[in-house]
């Protein structure tokens, strides 16, 4: 029902509008006859919101009736939009929080690698230097002690030369070891895969090592069950295959024996290196891995060993996508496991 305003703005069918209403708008309300036909909100004292519209009245109207105001109460949509305004202030500073926490943990994600690697190169630069440092400083010594004595003869100073060229023999092999995990830190190294018997090319690789053990009062034995021809990198599982053979030989002692066996199951050419020599204890068998870990360094530095051989070949078996692991060889000894995929 439009409400009825008279010329003075006093509403005129109070009773079909409700007293309610006509209270609240008799009390709080001024008409405004400046701008007609044009939708106006307002919220009255009493906190009741309206939408109206206001018309002159035709004139077959009664002659007291100059307006007539189309009005709705909207405290309900009002309410709901201050609702909807609350919801999204609280969703907005909710979003603003899970984007710097999402950002923030992206970001670590995304550095995680570049701090392990920076983390890993500062370590390795370190060990090098550490581990470079001894031979260098022997060497020094001996040929100071060579030049303080020159009219010497060669036979006469046979000691400190042997020892030099011993100590240039281990930083040789020190350096190769370090460029080539240099290169594997880049990713530079790539596999040349060729068919393989690998019962034949485990043969070849192993039949140096037998005189070496036999003149150290030890013996190799083979159980070798991969009759197949595989692709393969020959040049990377040989080296792999030497590294642990002569890990083995390190350290075992004369009477020990040394063992190569050999199987493939389920697509995977399982190769093992067994000894009885002193072993590994389980808590280090995961840092044996580790570059320039060595259990027993003066012993290590009296077998010509640089701590980077293990290191080495768990490189390659990961470049070939396949597993290294470390088992007991009851009673005594230690086994090392090798599972590569193959084709």
């Amino acid at each position: 029902v439009p409400i009825e305003w008279d010329s003075e703005g006093n509403i005129i069918n109070k009773e079909a509008i409700g007293t309610q209403l006509y209270d609240e708008l008799s009390t709080g309300f001024k008409l405004a006859t400046s701008k007609l036909e044009t939708v106006h909100s307002v919220t009255l004292d009493s906190g009741s919101s309206f939408r109206y519209v206001v018309y002159k009245a035709p004139s077959s109207n009664s002659s007291d009736v100059r307006y007539l105001q189309f009005i709705s109460r909207v405290d309900a949509e009002k309410q709901l939009a201050e609702n909807f305004g609350r919801i999204l202030i609280i969703c907005s500073i909710g979003s603003w929080i899970l984007s710097i926490f999402a950002s923030y943990y992206l970001s670590q994600k995304a550095m995680n690698p570049v701090l392990a690697s920076w983390r890993k190169q500062t370590e390795f630069v370190a060990n090098a230097s550490h581990e470079l440092r001894t031979p260098l400083t022997i060497i020094q010594n001996k040929l100071e002690l060579l030049l303080t004595k020159p009219n010497d003869r060669i036979i006469d100073q046979m000691e400190p030369i042997a020892l030099s060229l011993s100590e240039i023999r281990h930083l040789s092999k020190m350096t190769s070891d370090l460029l080539l995990l240099s290169r594997a830190d880049s990713n530079a190294t790539v596999l040349t895969e060729e068919m393989v018997d690998l019962n034949r090319f485990v043969t070849e690789v192993i039949a140096p090592y037998k005189e070496i053990a036999e003149s150290k009062e030890m013996t190799i034995w083979t159980q070798l069950d991969s009759n197949r021809v595989s692709k393969i990198d020959p040049v990377r599982i040989q080296q792999l295959l030497v590294i642990l053979l002569d890990n083995s030989l390190k350290y075992s002692q004369a009477g020990d024996s040394i063992g190569i066996r050999t199987e493939v199951k389920d697509n995977y050419w399982i190769v093992e290196v067994r000894d009885t020599g002193q072993g590994i204890p389980e808590e280090n068998r995961e840092k044996v891995f580790e570059r320039f870990y060595r259990e027993e360094k003066s012993r290590n530095r009296e077998t010509g060993g640089t701590g980077l051989g293990l290191a080495i070949a768990k490189w390659i078996v990961d470049l070939h996508k396949g597993k290294i692991e470390i088992l007991n060889n009851l009673p005594k000894g230690t086994i090392f496991r090798v599972k590569i995929p193959i084709k």
